[in-house]
């Protein structure tokens, strides 16, 4: 074995080698580049039969990334070593950074896995660095002769020494240069989303303005109908007939609904403040108490099937109720009069198991790209149902309120074949 105190060299050729190869490596700020350019230059230095890398993990076990090797031999690169090996190796360059080994059968404290190793490859000789601290080491620059033992010549062994700082300095780099490009890559992902994000949302106001002042304009319009006429005439008071008083309190009413729905639409996202164990077949009945005029004029029919012995459900009363109104009222307002509409509850079978509330209609069903947005966002009608009202606020909306409640929305739907609107919601602890 070569002492460490030879290793001193101050020939001029040497030093500028050095310089030349060192300054080849902090060239590259990709780290396979920077590896795959150190072995290649150390192999063409040292004339050696291979020249490798070894990669120690964070989990502690080893990969050879990067090998330059004689075309004559067998290449170890991918090879991959486990933990238990890779400590082994280590402790060898606890007390020397810098092993030198002439023949490895006279190589100290040789564990049989290394002796595979070198067997497996036809090591004869060999010379390797560490890179990083001897007790946290990060890779192991390894050279092999494999043809016969070989004595590494000190001014060798002094130039691999000195480059391993070099090396050291240049992976550093590449990793720094790496971590620079991904944040970058990072925020420019960012950016781009948020791009889209914006774009998605100024084309979602424009569509919202569109329809509200198309679904505004319409009673306004109606209103005006009716009371210009009876500016021409020449009484000084007017009386109005009760078909027309109720007309006018019918158009402003929707105006008025329209604009608390967009007052409303940041509300739900609020966790619910006024929880209660609650029945779930109480909750349908209070709701189809509260609109049993619109039933009675869509003519519809409603079939309860919601059992008593049912768990309760923990909730807000007041905002579940309104979640039920609005997918009864989409019903009963996209469907032509006399649809049935079945509600049932059940639980479902999951391993935290919820209470299950769907509305079943024998409709006219939904197109797949309508189910694609009815919860995510408000839905807005296509130009070619300008003869809807309303501005699809309300699905979205109860979609929220049963987000806050730590349940899920969903709909089941075929053209023609009517559709399933169903929430889940949390038992409650009492139960």
């Amino acid at each position: 074995m070569v002492s460490r105190e030879t290793y001193y060299d101050t020939d001029p050729g040497s030093d500028r080698l050095y310089a030349e190869i060192a300054d080849r490596m902090r060239q590259s700020l990709d780290i396979k580049e920077t590896l795959q350019t150190t072995v290649e230059e150390v192999r063409s230095l040292l004339k050696a039969d291979r020249v490798f890398v070894i990669w120690i993990r964070s989990d502690g076990s080893g990969e050879i990334c990067a090998e330059s090797v004689d075309p004559s031999q067998t290449s170890a690169l991918g090879m991959v070593f486990d933990p238990t090996a890779t400590e082994k190796s280590r402790r060898d360059f606890v007390n020397q950074p810098l092993r030198v080994e002439e023949d490895v059968t006279r190589m100290p404290n040789r564990h049989p896995e290394l002796i595979a190793f070198h067997n497996y490859l036809n090591v004869k000789a060999t010379l390797a660095m560490i890179l990083g601290r001897p007790s946290q080491p990060y890779a192991l620059l390894v050279a092999h002769q494999c043809q016969t033992p070989r004595p590494w010549l000190a001014e060798e062994v002094a130039l691999v020494e000195r480059l391993a700082p070099q090396m050291d300095s240049a992976i550093q780099q590449a990793e720094m240069y790496q971590r620079l490009e991904d944040t970058i890559q990072s925020r420019t992902a960012e950016l781009s989303r948020s791009m889209e994000q914006l774009i998605e949302i100024n084309q979602l106001k424009d569509h919202m303005l569109h329809a509200l002042t198309h679904d505004l304009q319409t009673p306004l319009l109606g209103s005006i109908m009716f009371l210009r006429p009876l500016l021409k005439t020449e009484a000084e008071s007017i009386t109005l007939p009760r078909p027309i008083v109720a007309r006018l309190l019918e158009s402003q009413e929707r105006s008025l609904s329209l604009l608390q729905s967009l007052l409303q639409i940041e509300t739900p996202t609020n966790p619910p403040t006024r929880l209660q164990p609650i029945y779930c077949k109480r909750l349908v009945e209070i709701t189809l108490e509260s609109i049993k005029l619109a039933i009675n004029e869509a003519q519809a029919q409603v079939q309860l099937s919601v059992g008593d012995r049912l768990p309760k459900v923990q909730g807000d009363l007041a905002q579940l109720q309104k979640v039920l109104e609005a997918l009864l009222l989409n019903v009963l307002t996209h469907n032509e009069p006399g649809r049935q509409i079945i509600i049932d509850a059940e639980l479902t079978s999951e391993t935290h198991p919820q209470l299950r509330l769907s509305v079943r209609d024998n409709g006219q069903g939904l197109q797949p790209e309508q189910i694609h947005q009815l919860f995510d966002r408000p839905y807005l009608r296509s130009k070619h149902e300008v003869r809807r009202t309303g501005m699809g606020m309300g699905l979205y909306l109860s979609a929220q309120i049963i987000k806050a409640h730590g349940g899920q929305m969903g709909v089941e739907s075929q053209p023609g074949l009517g559709s399933t609107f169903w929430f889940t919601l949390p038992l409650s602890p009492s139960d």
